[in-house]
């Protein structure tokens, strides 16, 4: 599993979003970020999370205007590196896909 301390997602849908990374355990989650459109992005940092090395995080994705999303878990690691994830589709149908990164 990818070992990353940064997470961003690239909004190439048909809709407008926000995200925050998610994390299990009380409190772990990021606040949201702001509101963005296709064809912009935004990265969040893990590293203020107060989350232990190895902890599992993924992107929770709020669809405006339609269900919400979760992408692939990554592991959280204060390395530096960055996962990218690409939304893409509509506000009924979307998807969230790990693209890659620096790993």
């Amino acid at each position: 599993m990818r070992e990353v301390q940064k997470v961003s997602c690239i909004n190439g849908a048909g809709f407008q979003m926000s995200f925050r990374v998610a994390a299990d355990g009380p409190d772990n989650d990021s606040d949201h970020t702001r509101v963005f459109e296709n064809p912009n992005y935004q990265t969040v940092n893990a590293k203020g999370l107060s989350l232990a090395e190895g902890t599992e995080v993924w992107p929770h994705i709020s669809v405006h205007g339609g269900p919400d999303r979760t992408g692939p878990r990554v592991r959280y690691m204060p390395n530096g590196q960055v996962a990218v994830y690409s939304i893409t589709g509509t506000t009924d149908v979307s998807d969230v896909d790990l693209i890659g990164g620096t790993a």
